[in-house]
C-alpha cells in the first residue's frame, strides 16, 4: 500500500512539473486563461493584500530618524554645537554593541548619503554613549580626555577634539533606553553644560521627534489613501479582456477613414466602438504616450517628472486654462500680433512662447464651437 502512495505522489509530482513547464512556455495562454477565469472578488482581495502590506510594513528606523535629526540640527552657520545620532542595536550576548548609521547628519544631508558610510560600532558600555545605553543616566563631562570613559573613535571621524560632551538618553514609558543624542561643545574651555541647556537640548530633541512621529503618521495616510485610489480606479476602468479584445477584433481605420481633419467631421455620427477606433487612431498619429512617457498606472502622467519640472508643468497647465478668459486673451492677443507684425519674435524666448502657447489654446477653445451646426447644436448643452 505504501509503495501504491509512494508511485502515485512521484507521478503527480512529474506531472506538475510537466504542466508548470508547458505553462512557463505558453505566457499568452496563460494570460488569456487568467483573464477568463479571473473574479473582480479575487483581484479585489490581492489588491487590498497587496497594499495593505506596504500600508503597515514598517518603515525603515534610518528614514524615520534622519528627519528628526535634521530637525533638531543647529544652522550651518553656527560653529559651538554638533548634533550626532546613535541607533541602539544591543544583543542578547556580551558582544552586543552601538551600530551608528547616520552621523554627522546636516539640513542638507540625506539618508542615501549618510548610508554609504562605514558605521561606528561602539562597544557595550564602553565610551560615554556604551555607558549611558546600559545605565541610562545623563552624563554632562567637562573635560572628555580626563575621563576613563572617553573613546577617540568619534575623534578620529571628525578631525577635531571634543571638550565637551552633554549625553542624555531618550526613554520610553518603561524606561528602557530608545535613543542616545549627544551635544558637543567644540568651543575650548572646561565648563558644564547648564541646566538651562539641559532644558534647550531636551526640547530640540522632543520637537525633532514629534516631527518624525508626524512625518509617520502622514506616510501612513498617504500610503491609505493611495491604496484607496487605486482599488476605485481599478473599478473605474474597462476590463483588460474587453480591451484585447476590440484590439484582436477590430481593424482601425486610418485618419482619411474617419475623416479626423475634415472640419465638417460630425462625432456623434459613431457609436461607442468607432469613436474607440477614432481615438486610438488619433493616439496612434500623435504618438502621444511614447513621445511624452504616459504612465499607465492610475494614470499619474506627471508621476515621472522631478518636483521642480512637475510644478513647472502644473504653472503651464494652469496658464494655459487660464488664457482662454477674454480679457486675458486680449491683452495676450494685443502682444503676440505686436511681436507677430515686426517679425522679432524668439520661440526660444519663454514669454514668446508663452503667448503662442496662449492664442494656440483660444483657438483649440473656438475650434470647440466652430462645428457644423448640427454637431455645434449637439455639443452646446455640454
Amino acid at each position: 500500500m505504501n509503495h501504491v502512495n509512494s508511485n502515485s505522489e512521484t507521478f503527480v509530482d512529474s506531472t506538475i512539473e510537466k504542466v508548470e513547464s508547458w505553462l512557463d512556455e505558453h505566457p499568452q495562454f496563460v494570460h488569456d486563461y487568467f483573464v477568463r477565469k479571473v473574479t473582480r472578488q479575487m483581484v479585489d482581495s490581492w489588491l487590498h493584500f497587496h497594499y495593505i502590506q506596504n500600508i503597515v510594513q514598517p518603515s525603515s528606523r534610518l528614514i524615520n530618524t534622519n528627519p528628526a535629526l535634521q530637525n533638531i540640527c543647529p544652522g550651518s552657520a553656527t560653529s559651538t554645537r554638533k548634533i550626532s545620532g546613535q541607533e541602539l542595536e544591543r544583543g542578547t550576548n556580551l558582544s552586543s554593541c552601538l551600530i551608528s548609521q547616520l552621523f554627522e547628519v546636516s539640513r542638507s544631508s540625506t539618508v542615501k548619503y549618510r548610508q554609504r558610510k562605514e558605521e561606528i560600532c561602539i562597544p557595550w558600555g564602553k565610551s560615554f554613549v556604551g555607558h549611558l545605553a546600559e545605565y541610562g543616566k545623563s552624563l554632562n563631562i567637562p573635560d572628555c580626555y580626563k575621563n576613563n570613559r572617553s573613546s577617540r573613535i568619534i575623534d578620529c571621524r571628525t578631525q577635531y577634539r571634543i571638550p565637551n560632551i552633554l549625553c542624555m538618553p531618550i526613554l520610553d514609558e518603561e524606561d528602557d533606553v530608545k535613543g542616545l543624542p549627544q551635544v558637543i561643545k567644540k568651543c575650548r574651555g572646561e565648563e558644564l553644560f547648564k541646566n538651562t541647556d539641559k532644558k534647550v537640548f531636551a526640547i530640540l530633541c522632543g520637537l525633532g521627534i514629534q516631527y518624525t512621529q508626524l512625518y509617520k503618521r502622514t506616510t501612513k495616510v498617504f500610503d491609505e489613501t493611495k491604496a484607496t485610489l487605486q482599488v476605485l480606479s481599478y473599478h473605474a476602468t474597462v476590463r483588460f479582456d474587453k480591451v484585447q479584445k476590440l484590439l484582436r477584433e477590430s481593424h482601425i481605420p486610418s485618419t482619411e477613414m474617419c475623416r479626423l481633419y475634415d472640419l465638417n467631421f460630425d462625432y456623434f455620427s459613431l457609436n461607442d466602438r468607432g469613436m474607440l477606433k477614432a481615438c486610438f487612431r488619433m493616439f496612434m498619429d500623435f504618438g502621444f504616450i511614447q513621445r511624452f512617457g504616459m504612465k499607465y498606472d492610475g494614470n499619474q502622467i506627471l508621476s515621472h517628472l522631478s518636483s521642480e519640472e512637475y510644478m513647472y508643468a502644473v504653472h503651464i497647465l494652469e496658464d494655459a486654462i487660464l488664457a482662454t478668459d477674454f480679457p486675458a486673451y486680449s491683452k495676450s492677443h494685443f502682444s503676440f500680433m505686436q511681436i507677430a507684425r515686426n517679425g522679432n519674435y524668439n520661440w526660444k524666448n519663454e514669454d514668446n512662447r508663452k503667448l503662442l502657447r496662449r492664442m494656440h489654446m483660444t483657438a483649440c477653445d473656438i475650434a470647440a464651437v466652430t462645428k457644423p451646426w448640427k454637431t455645434h447644436k449637439k455639443v452646446n448643452p455640454f
